[in-house]
């Protein structure tokens, strides 16, 4: 007598005209699960817009279509970004307090032929969270909107290799916005509308968070979990308020840690970017937050204290920073 074990095993064929799903339709489903999972609603838009709205995002020319539906579907996207926000609009208008879609699709642009690049964009605005009484209303902004996407580079773990620069992009504000870099080579962009893009939009009244990623099998199917043992020693935190040009990007300092590769910093982060009285013109002060742990023991003061040491002396000779005194 033999069990349900000892039955031969055959792969399945696939019939005819039926394609076997691949490993990038797998990724680009998880990708999907993963922004619906953080409140995100999927949006359809039109391929075609107006040639004003392709002029707010590209300096390239958009590709005139010859037998066009309308004067506002007359050319191919430059960017998903005009579709994303009319859609935005749109729900607002009919009192939805708060809306978050992405899309994946294709912009065109004119270049030496017509470039057809496949991204995944998304709008954000309005009111983070639900209204309620013990919280107080507030708006999204660039910052929830790159914790949102700090936490897909996590999920697929990519997040050590990203870097968020700040820079000049066309239509964005150019205090708020960044390009995205993965392994220095660029993926994306972010950033808050500018405001006469936003009125061009017909969404001046509110902040308004864009982002887009290219899409590519470099990035999308890099999902390689590690599952690492948790440490049952207790954590040690220190607290470190330096003096630095006001020119230091405080990502910058974090990436200068991060070189030492101290096996037992767990976590930085910043509580405090600080300029004005009591800080000398020129400099800004920068409140680093350290947690240490390590996996096999406690750790002593005397080698906290030279975890500290190590890091400061990191900062000093990299970027002159000193320890604030008051």
């Amino acid at each position: 007598m033999c069990g349900y074990d000892q039955f031969p095993t055959q792969a399945l064929q696939a019939a005819t005209g039926v394609t076997l799903k691949s490993d990038r339709s797998d990724a680009m489903f998880n990708l999907h699960q993963r922004f619906v999972s953080m409140g995100y609603t999927e949006a359809v838009t039109f391929s075609f817009t107006e040639q004003s709205h392709c002029e707010l995002f590209a300096k390239e020319p958009a590709k005139a279509l010859a037998n066009p539906i309308s004067s506002a579907l007359s050319h191919m996207r430059t960017s998903l970004w005009p579709g994303l926000c009319t859609a935005a609009g749109y729900n607002l208008k009919r009192q939805q307090t708060s809306v978050k879609f992405y899309e994946i699709g294709r912009k065109y642009l004119v270049r030496d032929t017509l470039e057809q690049t496949e991204v995944l964009a998304g709008v954000v605005m309005g009111e983070k969270q639900p209204r309620q009484w013990g919280v107080n209303t507030q708006a999204s902004d660039f910052y929830d909107v790159k914790g949102h996407l700090e936490q897909l580079f996590a999920s697929l773990s990519m997040l050590q290799d990203i870097d968020f620069k700040p820079a000049q992009i066309q239509g964005l504000h150019p205090g708020r916005c960044a390009e995205i870099f993965y392994q220095n080579k660029l993926l994306g962009c972010l950033g808050v509308l500018h405001p006469h893009t936003a009125k061009a939009l017909d969404l001046s009244e509110r902040e308004v968070i864009v982002f887009e990623l290219t899409i590519s099998d470099t990035w999308l199917q890099k999902v390689k979990i590690q599952f690492e043992t948790w440490s049952k020693f207790p954590q040690v935190k220190r607290d470190l308020t330096l003096l630095v040009s006001e020119t230091v990007y405080v990502d910058d300092l974090i990436s200068s840690v991060e070189e030492l590769q101290i096996k037992s910093l767990q976590q930085i982060d910043i509580f405090s970017v600080y300029q004005g009285e009591g800080v000398p013109i020129g400099l800004k002060s920068i409140s680093l937050g350290l947690i240490l742990q390590d996996i096999s023991s406690t750790l002593n003061d005397k080698q906290v204290d030279a975890i500290v040491d190590a890091i400061i002396d990191q900062l000093t000779k990299t970027y002159n920073a000193e320890l604030r005194s008051s």
